[in-house]
């Protein structure tokens, strides 16, 4: 008679592959362990600078940039009574989050005005940690 039966060994060893694959699932998709505080920064700033971008390229057609605080928006979806909008100028359905999973900031006119920018875009940053990172302080973001 030849006959294979599951033993208890088995069964626990298959129990901890599922369990090391459902680990490494979660951490591989939760957003905060995925990065650190410098490269959360570093990726902050990075899409800090496709949104200046993709700004410019509105102001570039419709001759001024977005207004209000609510800019970001009519980079996805054409404003009412903007002319010559080529957009969208974001290849999103919904506006960006920060790597921390709140809104990126948009608000124009900025409060920034002193140092050559007619708009304010900034992340909050690490929630708690009260620092921004603002378009002002990175020579990078500057408008052309």
């Amino acid at each position: 008679m030849n006959r294979r039966c599951v033993t208890l060994l088995e069964v626990l060893c298959l129990l901890a592959l599922v369990g090391l694959a459902a680990v490494l699932v979660v951490l591989a998709t939760h957003p905060i362990s995925r990065r650190s505080p410098r490269a959360q920064v570093a990726a902050a700033r990075a899409e800090l600078k496709a949104l200046t971008e993709a700004l410019q390229r509105f102001r570039d057609d419709s001759g001024r940039y977005p207004l209000g605080t609510n800019g970001l928006w009519q980079l996805i979806q054409r404003p009412k009574g903007t002319t010559n909008w080529q957009g969208p100028y974001l290849d999103v359905q919904v506006c960006p989050r920060d790597p921390w999973g709140g809104d990126y900031v948009y608000d124009y006119p900025g409060k920034h005005t002193a140092f050559g920018y007619p708009y304010d875009l900034f992340s909050l940053g690490l929630p708690g940690a009260h620092h921004l990172i603002g378009n002002w302080d990175d020579p990078d973001l500057r408008p052309r």
